[in-house]
């Protein structure tokens, strides 16, 4: 069997559909790290949940996160510049 490389396929410029997740990093009081999952339904409804246990997060006035299971007050985390 000879082995031929695949060829390059060019991404597609298109920007992600609506629906289409999005992640960023928070951190609690304590230090913990969470990813947050944003999903936005056909409607336009924003609805967060953690990454690993899927457990439901609510969007406070006041930019902050609360994982809705424990009361865990979330704070977002801008990523580095270089």
């Amino acid at each position: 069997m000879t082995r031929h490389p695949l060829p390059a396929l060019q991404m597609p410029n298109d920007p992600p559909p609506r629906d289409a997740t999005r992640d960023f990093e928070v951190r609690s009081i304590t230090g913990a790290s969470y990813t947050i999952v944003e999903e936005v339904a056909d409607d336009g409804t924003h609805t967060y949940r953690t990454a690993y246990a899927r457990l439901p997060v609510a969007a406070n006035d006041d930019g902050t996160f609360t994982i809705a299971d424990t009361g865990t007050r979330l704070v977002r985390v801008e990523p580095a510049q270089s």
